[in-house]
């Protein structure tokens, strides 16, 4: 049998917008609810986890190689069928990425390549780098603030009006 969805993310509702905002494994259940549907007007992934054969050489996280039947050597198929970056065809959401630059559990290439497709495609995106940033983006504290500022601007920009 396929392997379950991953978690719905958690959601920000206002009167005027519905914006998915998650992070790393949430999401790639954000990721995967802004390619299969048109509902929210913008979204912001952070530290997601965008195609799972990459993934497995450059995480430190092992761990994850045994949520897969087999590892992407032997078949490469359920690591493609459970990659964000095989449905980006069907995002049309705005959606800003955030990820920090040390980060060894979901390494900024996986955000580089999201970021990529996403313009590719023509969708409005945004790339955050935290510089001094590892997988949370509250540490340094002033990380914390900064990730603030952009999520509550990504999503005033994209608000209905």
């Amino acid at each position: 049998p396929p392997p379950p969805p991953p978690p719905p993310p958690p959601f920000f509702f206002t009167p005027h917008h519905a914006t998915p905002d998650s992070v790393a494994s949430r999401g790639l259940g954000d990721v995967y609810k802004r390619q299969h549907t048109d509902r929210f007007t913008a979204a912001v992934s952070k530290a997601p986890v965008i195609n799972w054969i990459s993934f497995v050489g450059t995480t430190d996280g092992s761990s994850w190689y045994y949520n897969f039947a087999k590892l992407p050597w032997e078949d490469p198929s359920e690591h493609l069928r459970r990659s964000p970056l095989m449905y980006v065809g069907n995002v049309t959401t705005p959606t800003m990425l955030i990820t920090g630059e040390k980060d060894l559990r979901t390494p900024m290439e996986q955000t580089e390549q999201y970021y990529k497709a996403l313009k590719l495609r023509k969708v409005p995106t945004a790339m955050i780098r935290l510089t001094d940033g590892w997988h949370s983006r509250s540490r340094p504290p002033t990380n914390f603030i900064r990730v603030q500022l952009y999520l509550r601007n990504w999503f005033e920009r994209f608000s209905v009006k």
